[in-house]
């Protein structure tokens, strides 16, 4: 039965629903209820993504083939140029170019649906829906910390046990439902960008009462202070200070006051929180913080390093394989290990060679957009969850790992897309086709 088009786009924000909770629980899935089909159920996403857009081409809702998709749209074409000429110059398993096409491409119109079919009440069931599973969420950290890295609390997908990565010498870094600490922090630092805005808009404008949104809250915090991982905190401060700057560029002069309160507010939960109930979690942090210094070299310089791209010598014009630098490609072609530089840029150089300033441009042109039109609706609707949301869109949109690791992958698209269909708050709605065929009286 062919669905009107209201119905179907309802229907394809339940999937984007049901996506965003397998992103979550994915990783839970894999070590703790099917291990022995962990390979498997990394894919467990796909087929939902795959329904979404039948949904979306059967519908008339696949995104119009104009500005930034289809530029993407043209850069898929050209990446599939690139890789037919690498099948003639290098020995690499044609299944690696499929999962690297996988990997680079497969989120980007999901993105772009999501834009378009996200209404300002959908948006408000994603920020309520990622704000309760942190209430849980919270409660399973907590334990993984107290926890030997030897507990089954604490598994995670590596063989053995004893690279699981720990915060300290005898405290693990909690992973959540992830397969991996280092994936966590994703979820806690959106899940930071989702709540902080709650704080700073009125009452009748939140998604939940204030004190279960404290209880919310503090879940979060208790998070960020036994996640043990330093990029959280750096993600979590750019959203604080979008959110600040959010101050200043809303109009009303009620909504800058009621901010500033919220503001007070949340960090004076946060750091009566940190300071007396999770002290033991701030501390292993900062432990790890002395240590990493102390090995790895300074923080900032690691992060402004990220952003870099050396080694680039020897690279051949039309690139290494496009795919083979990724968390799957590598697996496919037998490797383990960083087969290609860890760093994003680079990689994405050494993957696709020249061709790879299409891409990369991309990312940069698409984070502009973002950026420019969250502030037209931070100022237009007074709600800063754009600017917000943009915060914690920044890192993973123009360094980000998202295309090597799947979960980072998801995490970059999905709020991508969210982050493009919050900058439509404010927005008149449009009229209906019969309205505006019908004639105006005088």
């Amino acid at each position: 039965m062919q669905l009107t088009q209201e119905s179907a786009r309802k229907k394809i924000v339940f999937w984007i629903y049901v996506f965003y909770v397998l992103m979550i629980i994915e990783g839970a899935l894999r070590k703790w209820v099917l291990p022995e089909a962990a390979m498997v159920s990394f894919f467990v996403r796909d087929p939902v993504v795959f329904y979404i857009y039948f949904l979306a081409i059967q519908n008339k809702l696949w995104p119009a083939r104009k500005g930034l998709f289809a530029a993407a749209t043209w850069i898929f074409a050209a990446y599939i140029v690139v890789i037919a000429l690498q099948m003639l110059f290098l020995q690499v398993n044609p299944l690696v170019y499929l999962y690297g096409l996988r990997i680079y491409f497969l989120l980007i119109p999901l993105a772009f649906i999501m834009k378009d079919c996200l209404k300002g009440e959908d948006v408000k069931v994603i920020i309520l829906i990622t704000m309760l599973l942190a209430i849980p969420m919270a409660g399973l950290v907590y334990e993984q910390f107290h926890q030997p890295k030897t507990h089954w609390i604490n598994k995670t997908l590596n063989e053995d046990l004893t690279h699981t990565a720990m915060m300290t010498a005898d405290i693990v870094r909690p992973s959540g439902t992830f397969s991996d600490g280092r994936l966590f922090v994703y979820f806690i630092a959106s899940a930071f960008a989702l709540t902080l805005p709650q704080w700073l808009l009125e009452n009748s404008q939140r998604v939940l009462k204030l004190p279960l949104l404290a209880i919310c809250s503090a879940s979060i915090v208790c998070c960020l202070a036994y996640n043990g991982n330093r990029t959280s905190w750096i993600m979590v401060g750019v959203c604080i200070v979008f959110a600040a700057a959010s101050i200043f560029i809303v109009r009303s002069r009620a909504a800058r006051i009621n901010a500033l309160i919220g503001f007070l507010a949340i960090f004076l939960l946060s750091g009566a929180l940190g300071c007396y109930v999770f002290s033991s979690g701030i501390a292993a942090m900062l432990e790890r913080q002395e240590m990493a210094v102390k090995y790895e070299g300074d923080t900032l310089k690691r992060v402004i390093s990220m952003a870099s791209a050396e080694g680039l010598e020897n690279i051949p014009w039309y690139g290494r394989g496009i795919g083979l630098g990724s968390g799957g490609g590598k697996k496919i072609a037998g490797y383990s290990g960083w087969l290609l530089a860890e760093r994003e840029i680079e990689r994405n150089a050494q993957e696709a060679g020249v061709f790879s300033l299409l891409f990369i441009g991309f990312r940069i042109a698409l984070t502009f957009f973002i950026f420019s039109e969250a502030i037209k609706a931070t100022r237009r609707s007074n709600n800063p969850t754009p600017l917000v949301i943009f915060g914690f869109c920044l890192p993973l949109l123009t360094i980000g790992l998202i295309t090597i690791v799947g979960t980072i992958q998801a995490y970059g698209w999905f709020f991508a897309g969210l982050n493009m269909a919050a900058n439509n708050f404010g927005k008149a709605k449009a009229l209906p086709e019969e309205a505006k065929m019908r004639p105006q009286t005088a």
